[in-house]
């Protein structure tokens, strides 16, 4: 269940909305299952979309998109290439939301980066 502080607090948001405010779309993100949500806050909106968690090809795609196997820097004539297995990565990673796959992703690239730097510092000395 989401903690009291927090329904206060999206309480609080929803009735600070002005009237006369020309947002036509409240956007809440929630990893939580549908059941976890207050029913009272559920009333106070008026229409929900409910998007599923991704298939394991859905999955594969955004690995594919995310982490692309060849990236090429234009400026500076950096290439970088390497071997991902997508399939094996999209069966790993079920019950994983888009938002949970990028940020995987992006940890991913930044321990790689971080590789390359100690890399280039070792090299500078």
């Amino acid at each position: 269940m989401l903690t009291s502080r927090i329904e206060t607090q999206f309480t609080l948001s929803i009735h600070y909305i002005p009237i006369n405010c020309s947002m036509k779309i409240f956007h809440l993100r929630n990893h939580l299952w549908k059941q976890d949500i207050d029913s009272a806050m559920l009333r106070r909106i008026e229409k929900r979309v409910l998007i599923d968690l991704p298939t394991l090809k859905e999955r594969q795609e955004l690995f594919q998109y995310f982490l692309p196997s060849n990236m090429e820097s234009k400026g500076c004539g950096l290439h970088l290439s390497c071997k991902i297995n997508y399939s094996d990565l999209a069966q790993v990673s079920e019950g994983y939301s888009g938002s949970d796959i990028k940020l995987v992703c992006k940890e991913a690239l930044m321990e790689k980066m971080r590789d390359v730097f100690k890399i280039l510092e070792n090299y500078e000395k």
